[in-house]
């Protein structure tokens, strides 16, 4: 049993955040899901992932029904040159567009519609890819919206954007990723709803590997990240809940091959 086969996948919405995200599945009713969901306003114009359209353009999502959230897409001019991780500014969302180069879209918004370029993810939606290979493609919306979210190492805490988790993929791939924090975080033997509630140095897993009393019956808790090269049942990180649950160990995160994106990576669980 690896600690990746027992993680939360959802992740808190907060629909006045034009960044916000949420995830593809979830232990929760929450309707807004890793990137909201929405009805088709209208049939998409152009493939994000393919970008069909003319050149020195680009597909971009766009709100076509101003409710706030990305529901269509269209053709828009290239008109910025700015490149991954790099600072730009959007267009109100009812025009769509920003000044980041072409293949790449202005995320992690403020209010003032500031924020950082990510690319979209490339190939197919049956079978898609990013340009780094840590990062991860999360596509939602039916297509309108396609992520490559930054990766990162949790023991390191490398987010690009200041205040972002590094939290499990809901992929599933074995990698973790970067998204904003729940407006309430939960402590290490804390009951959580969502992927990304826990406190940094932590992750909102399935209580079934994580069996800490304070979570009482809920399906999830935030359970302690660990250093794997620090040892299984005498990590440091596992020792401050070993009382609270016995047979605690620190298990790599990703299953086989330690992931090459974070080598060291892991949870305190009970195999």
């Amino acid at each position: 049993m690896t600690a990746g086969e027992s993680d939360a996948t959802s992740v808190t919405s907060d629909p006045s955040d034009p960044s916000d995200t949420s995830s593809t599945s979830a232990p929760t009713t929450d309707p807004c899901p890793f990137i909201c969901d929405v009805d088709m306003a209208v049939p998409p114009a152009c493939d994000p992932i393919v970008q069909d359209c003319p050149e020195g353009q680009e597909c971009t999502p766009y709100d076509s029904s101003g409710g706030n959230s990305w529901d269509a897409t269209k053709c828009v001019d290239i008109t910025g040159d700015a490149q991954v991780g790099e600072p730009c500014t959007a267009n109100p969302l009812t025009e769509g567009g920003d000044d980041c180069d072409g293949g790449l879209i202005c995320w992690y918004l403020d209010e003032e519609l500031h924020g950082t370029c990510i690319a979209h993810c490339t190939g197919s939606e049956e079978n898609p890819a990013c340009p780094d290979s840590c990062e991860t493609c999360v596509i939602n919306g039916d297509g309108t919206l396609n992520l490559c979210l930054p990766g990162c190492d949790p023991l390191l805490v490398d987010c690009p954007v200041e205040g972002d988790l590094c939290v499990q993929d809901p992929g599933f791939d074995g990698h973790f990723a970067c998204t904003f924090p729940a407006p309430e975080l939960a402590p290490v033997g804390a009951p959580c709803e969502y992927v990304n509630a826990c406190e940094a140095g932590s992750l909102c897993l399935n209580a079934a590997f994580f069996p800490h009393p304070d979570c009482g019956d809920a399906d999830y808790c935030c359970a302690p990240i660990c250093d794997t090269t620090q040892g299984a049942g005498d990590n440091p990180s596992c020792q401050g809940v070993a009382d609270a649950v016995p047979g605690v160990e620190c298990v790599g995160y990703s299953e086989g091959e330690p992931d090459a994106c974070a080598p060291g990576a892991g949870a305190c669980v009970v195999p």
